[in-house]
C-alpha cells in the first residue's frame, strides 16, 4: 500500500504546471541594498550687505597725555570753525544793512545777541532743514527749497564780501584786468561755499570727539554708580 500512495503523489506533482509550482514557493527577501552617502552640503552664507558701510566711531583715545594733547587740538579746531562762522556772520549782516535801509536801522538800534540771531537761525536752517529723512512729498520741497535758499544766500553773502577784500589786495601778478578779475570771481566764491560748508562741520566733529574723550566716559562711571548703589540697596 505504501507504494501506491508514493505513485498518487507522484502522479500529482506531475499533473500541477511548473508556473503554479513556483508560485507556491515562497520567494526568499532581497537582501538590503547599500545606501550611498551623500556629501554634507556646507552651510549657506550669510548675504554680503551692499549698503554704505556704517560710520565708524571716533578714535578712542587712551592715556592722560592724549586725552590732553587731543583736546586742545580740538579746542584750537573750534576756535578756527568759530572765527570762519564769524566772518561769514559778519558779511551777512553787512549785505543786509548796505542792501535794506529798514535792516540798517533795526541792526543799528538793535543789542548785538539779537543782531547774531540772525546768522544764527541761517546756520540752523542749513545744518536741520536738508530733508534726508522726510517722507511727506509737499514737507520735503518746502524744506528742500529753503535749504537751497540759505544755502546760496549764505554762499553769495559771503563771496560778496570776500570780493570786496580781495579787490583792495595789491598783489601784482603777470595776467590782463580781465583775468585778474575772473580769479577774485572765482576766489571769492569758493571761500564763500567753504564757509559755508566748514563751520557745522567742524562743530558736529569736535563736538563728537570732546563727547567721546571725557563725557561718555565720565557718564559710564555715573551710570555703574547708580547701578550698584540700585542693587544694593
Amino acid at each position: 500500500m505504501p507504494i501506491r500512495k508514493d505513485q498518487e503523489l507522484l502522479s500529482r506533482m506531475l499533473s500541477t504546471p511548473i508556473i503554479e509550482q513556483r508560485q507556491a514557493v515562497t520567494p526568499m527577501p532581497e537582501p538590503p541594498q547599500p545606501v550611498a552617502l551623500q556629501p554634507a552640503q556646507p552651510a549657506p552664507r550669510a548675504p554680503m550687505p551692499t549698503g554704505p558701510s556704517p560710520i565708524p566711531p571716533p578714535t578712542i583715545v587712551r592715556g592722560l597725555y592724549r586725552r590732553v594733547g587731543t583736546t586742545l587740538a580740538l579746542v584750537g579746531a573750534a576756535a578756527v570753525g568759530s572765527l570762519i562762522w564769524y566772518y561769514s556772520g559778519i558779511f551777512t549782516l553787512s549785505f543786509l544793512g548796505t542792501t535794506f535801509r529798514d535792516m540798517a536801522h533795526l541792526i543799528e538800534a538793535s543789542p548785538w545777541w539779537q543782531v547774531w540771531l540772525i546768522p544764527l537761525a541761517i546756520s540752523a536752517m542749513e545744518l536741520f532743514l536738508w530733508p534726508r529723512r522726510e517722507r511727506r512729498p509737499g514737507i520735503f520741497a518746502i524744506r528742500l527749497l529753503l535749504w537751497l535758499l540759505m544755502l546760496a544766500f549764505d554762499v553769495l553773502t559771503t563771496a560778496r564780501g570776500m570780493l570786496t577784500i580781495l579787490q583792495t589786495q595789491d598783489v601784482v601778478l603777470p595776467i590782463t584786468p580781465s583775468e585778474r578779475q575772473w580769479i577774485e570771481y572765482g576766489l571769492a566764491l569758493a571761500i564763500g561755499m567753504a564757509f559755508a560748508y566748514l563751520p557745522e562741520r567742524i562743530a558736529r566733529w569736535v563736538l563728537t570727539d570732546l563727547w567721546a574723550i571725557w563725557l561718555a566716559p565720565i557718564w559710564r562711571w555715573f551710570k555703574r554708580l547708580l547701578d550698584s548703589r540700585g542693587a544694593s540697596a
